[in-house]
């Protein structure tokens, strides 16, 4: 019997928490991926947000506890608040959008608010994993949405990189995505976070200068201005 069919657990915790299981799987299997390809490191980081976020999920149903809810921190830092509150957040599944539908920002949190928020979760939080279908989105890999009474009212998005070059040495995209976002209406009374995950690539400690380097490098937090409530680029070396 697979778990979707499992009328308890789908019962006790919902469908789309069952049905996103296997996901984590899925993103895994995306460090078999060539080197180089982009996917390998991106995968990783997606299983590991998923998740926290079905963690939280089940604490919220059952009022276990959750190891999520412990988390201090940096570690702490990378997700939204609701998801590591003692009370559980509900996770509403994974949204995926058709690449034509949406190429930046202001184009996804439209699609989402048409047909992304589920109507049967409207009360207090709700979390939901975006993932982007366009190859070209500009700034971020995967997005956490998260929901208050129906309404969207945070955004976490994830740019994630497997190399030894960390953002203090470029722009990152991500930082010029949300300057260019500062007129944009669409963003108000929002929260919006920007995490930074960099892994190490398989060559980044080839040597012993390049590993003193890598262990140098510090986590630092970064806001910007704009028109949204509070933007936050937190910079993370994991």
């Amino acid at each position: 019997m697979s778990l979707s069919e499992n009328e308890q657990l789908v019962t006790k915790f919902g469908g789309p928490f069952i049905n996103c299981i296997g996901m984590v799987d899925k993103y895994l299997r995306q460090v078999l991926l060539p080197r180089g390809s982009g996917k390998r490191w991106e995968g990783v980081t997606k299983a590991a947000v998923l998740l926290r976020l079905l963690d939280s999920h089940t604490m919220a149903m059952d009022g276990s506890q959750s190891p999520t809810s412990l988390l201090t921190g940096t570690p702490a830092d990378l997700l939204p608040p609701p998801v590591i509150s003692t009370r559980g957040c509900p996770f509403g599944g994974i949204v995926r959008v058709p690449v034509q539908d949406a190429k930046d920002l202001p184009q996804l949190i439209e699609c989402f608010n048409r047909y992304g928020v589920r109507k049967e979760m409207n009360e207090g939080y709700v979390s939901y994993l975006l993932d982007p279908g366009n190859p070209q989105f500009q700034g971020w890999d995967s997005f956490v949405f998260v929901t208050k009474d129906g309404e969207l009212r945070q955004i976490w998005g994830y740019q994630n990189k497997e190399a030894d070059q960390g953002p203090e040495d470029r722009k990152p995209t991500i930082e010029r995505a949300l300057e260019a976002l500062g007129n944009e209406g669409l963003l108000d009374g929002l929260e919006i976070h920007t995490v930074w995950l960099q892994g190490d690539a398989p060559t980044s400690f080839a040597t012993p200068t390049a590993a003193a380097k890598q262990a140098a490098r510090q986590d630092k937090t970064k806001r910007i201005t704009s028109r949204a409530r509070r933007c936050t680029i937190l910079l993370s070396r994991l």
